[in-house]
């Protein structure tokens, strides 16, 4: 039950860093609830994101790109509410899974992002011959800081 406390305030926190005042510009990291976990966000000359680079679920490697540069949608500008940004996505889960990924995310200046996708990965099987896969969708959200 202690664990659960702990958890909710170590997050509670890390959620308050864009509060604080930071600018889109100043993100070099992110977050995710998803395939990403921890990534390092790399960007252009003009400093527009244009991809993110981390650790996948598993230890493995995850690379995101997004096909326009990753836009962020204010909370104060109605008329910036429907900048949505595609992207592909490749990696690898517990380090040797290959999966893709096309989807959109949806980011804020506050450094949230929620997205959707359609994710394929295969898995292989341990024991006995085999191989299987899964293609559906999926849904995920995180922090740039």
């Amino acid at each position: 039950m202690i664990k659960r406390y702990v958890f909710v305030l170590v997050l509670a926190a890390l959620l308050s860093f864009p509060a604080l005042g930071s600018e889109p510009s100043s993100y070099k990291f992110s977050i995710g609830f998803d395939h990403l976990l921890l990534g390092f966000l790399q960007r252009d000359p003009r400093g527009t994101v244009e991809a993110n680079l981390g650790i996948s679920i598993g230890l493995g490697i995850s690379y995101r790109r997004y096909f326009d540069g990753l836009k962020f949608n204010s909370d104060f500008d109605p008329a910036s509410t429907e900048k949505f940004s595609p992207f592909w996505e490749i990696g690898t889960l517990a380090l040797f899974m290959p999966y893709g990924e096309v989807g959109v995310n949806y980011a804020w200046t506050n450094g949230f992002y929620l997205g959707a996708g359609l994710i394929a990965y295969s898995v292989i099987r341990y024991v006995g011959p085999g191989y299987g896969g899964y293609i559906g969708p999926e849904i995920h959200g995180g922090l740039m800081f």
